[in-house]
């Protein structure tokens, strides 16, 4: 999915959550999941996360490749313990949903995502090509739901 549709999700999960936790700081909250959303994507050096980190995002598409390593579920759960290890578990919390938010968006792509690689090699996919016109159907949908969540 691209950078937006995957903020988008950021956004609405967010959202969510406020819904059913008490988040002391939520503008941090929000700006911290979006920005986690985004995570998986810097194996992608022409990305508009990838771009903005270089030449860190050549070296990881080296070894992983896209949609290799960092799209599975193990540096979203690293992620979590780090931060929560260090007494922000909050943060470790919003890094891990924003993280799985943008796993869940690119397993509803045709490409998928191994979610579980090297243990399982299954690839879980969905029908909807990255840019396209179902794509877009999704951004408005999210725009639409957010809304409703803000008013």
């Amino acid at each position: 999915m691209l950078y937006k549709t995957h903020v988008l999700f950021g956004v609405l999960v967010s959202l969510s959550v406020f819904q059913v936790f008490n988040i002391e700081n939520k503008l941090l909250f929000v700006c911290v999941l979006c920005i986690a959303t985004l995570f998986p994507d810097l194996d992608i050096p022409r990305g508009w996360l990838g771009k903005r980190t270089r030449p860190f995002s050549w070296i990881i598409k080296l070894f992983f490749g896209h949609r290799g390593f960092l799209h599975t579920i193990y540096p979203a759960f690293f992620l979590f313990f780090l931060f929560s290890w260090f007494g922000q578990k909050v943060i470790g919390i919003a890094i891990l949903l924003g993280y799985l938010t943008h796993l869940f968006a690119d397993c509803l792509t045709s490409e998928g995502v191994k979610l579980f690689h090297p243990l399982l090699s299954t690839r879980i996919r969905g029908i909807i090509r990255v840019g396209g016109f179902m794509e877009r159907i999704i951004i408005f949908v999210l725009l639409f739901l957010i809304t409703i969540l803000l008013i």
